[in-house]
This record gives structure tokens, C-alpha cells and sequence, in this order.
């Protein structure tokens, strides 16, 4: 596992996650989210080099109550592509 490494996230690879849904969100809401790094591998695919990045964000809404956690997957493959 990478301890210190900056990956660039480019968000048009961003997978959708497993979502978990808490508080009904009304119009009018202001959401607010914090991501987390959960973690980051490093992988030998067939096609070249792959990162993958796991990511965790919370989001909360004007009463601070927890909406969603979401949890998304991005895989950056050597080159960009």
C-alpha cells in the first residue's frame, strides 16, 4: 500500500459506489460533503500500471444530520486513458 503518494482524480472515472441513505433530502436542503481517502492500490493490469482509490464522503445537511455516505471507486490507468 502507498503511504505518501498525490494522485490527480480525474472525476469523468469516477464508478458509482455503494450509497447509504439516512435522512430524506427536501427541496431547499444545503448539503455539504467531506471526502476521505480510504485507500489507494497500486495494480499491474494487462493493459499497463492502474491505480485505484477508494473513496469515502459523507454528506450532511443544514441540521448537520447525516444525509448519505457515499463510497466511490476510481480506477486511473497509466497514461491517463
Amino acid at each position: 500500500m502507498v503511504t505518501e503518494r498525490v494522485i490527480e482524480i480525474p472525476f469523468q472515472q469516477l464508478k458509482r459506489g455503494n450509497n447509504r441513505y439516512n435522512v430524506v433530502i427536501r427541496p431547499g436542503d444545503r448539503i455539504t460533503g467531506q471526502s476521505t481517502v480510504i485507500s489507494i492500490e497500486e495494480k499491474a493490469g494487462r493493459s499497463g500500471h492502474l491505480d485505484i482509490a477508494v473513496l469515502e464522503t459523507e454528506y450532511r445537511n443544514q441540521r448537520a444530520e447525516l444525509v448519505v455516505i457515499a463510497r466511490s471507486t476510481i480506477v486511473i490507468k497509466e497514461g491517463g486513458q
